[in-house]
């Protein structure tokens, strides 16, 4: 018996479905199955499997195989990201913005950032699921950042904080994967800290706040006040037992925690 753990909660999966997965070709069974092919398949054979699950990529098990493929670094994968990027929308994009992470071309990720709105706006969901520290996220997130004082004017508020929520939570993995905030953030960190701090306060989605909260926990300064305050605001302002419990280890100064493996 294999158990995986699937938006928080953990399921059980025969081996023998795992098994067959693996012989099959089209969309994945299920989200377990994308998970117990990173978690438990050997990893040719987990590769393979996905990379045929994205031939093309459809719905949200597709958006799960191209994931998986950037959670296992299947550099190998790259032909095939390259045609699912036919896909088009926003498949087609997280394709495209997979395989600039994999092929490790910068460049032509930071200029798409720069001019494509619908791009940016996936990248950070993209960056969340990277297995290790990126080596060149100091200019990706310099980009991003960038990105967000260009957007702020004309997407709107609760796009704006959608999007800061992102970028915060993908900045904070990589701290998790052992970036230092100095080096990822530079010069930015004192602005972003302030961002932070003012629109976590009024951001109504769990998912936006908590990605804001978990990365204003980890780069505040101890006496920062403001910072403090905003979390204790947003834990209160949710019923989430997970999200009070991140607050208070925030709170407390035992953040941030160890990613698990």
């Amino acid at each position: 018996m294999l158990v995986v753990t699937v938006h928080g909660r953990p399921v059980e999966l025969q081996r023998a479905a795992l098994d067959e997965e693996l012989r099959r070709s089209g969309a994945i069974g299920s989200l377990a199955l994308v998970e117990a092919l990173v978690r438990h398949a050997p990893y040719d054979a987990a590769v393979e499997r996905l990379v045929r699950a994205i031939d093309p990529p459809i719905g949200t098990l597709g958006l799960a195989a191209l994931l998986a493929l950037v959670r296992l670094d299947a550099y190998a994968a790259l032909p095939a990201l390259a045609r699912a990027t036919s896909a088009g929308g926003p498949l087609g994009t997280t394709a495209l913005i997979a395989g600039y992470l994999l092929d490790d071309d910068s460049a032509a990720l930071e200029a798409a950032i720069a001019t494509d709105v619908a791009l940016t706006l996936r990248v950070p969901l993209v960056l969340t699921v990277l297995p290790a520290q990126l080596v060149w996220a100091p200019r990706l997130f310099a980009a991003l950042l960038d990105a967000l004082a260009r957007l702020q004017p004309t997407v709107g508020i609760t796009a704006y904080r959608a999007l800061l929520g992102d970028v915060a939570e993908a900045a904070f993995r990589q701290l998790q994967h052992g970036a230092s905030a100095h080096v990822l953030l530079g010069e930015a960190r004192g602005a972003l800290v302030d961002s932070l701090t003012a629109e976590l306060g009024g951001t109504p989605e769990l998912v936006a706040a908590r990605g804001m909260a978990w990365l204003l926990g980890a780069i505040a300064s101890d006496d920062d006040d403001a910072a403090k305050n905003a979390i204790e605001r947003a834990r209160d302002r949710f019923r989430d037992p997970g999200f009070h419990a991140d607050c208070d280890a925030m709170l407390a100064g035992r953040w941030p925690p160890t990613p698990s493996s």
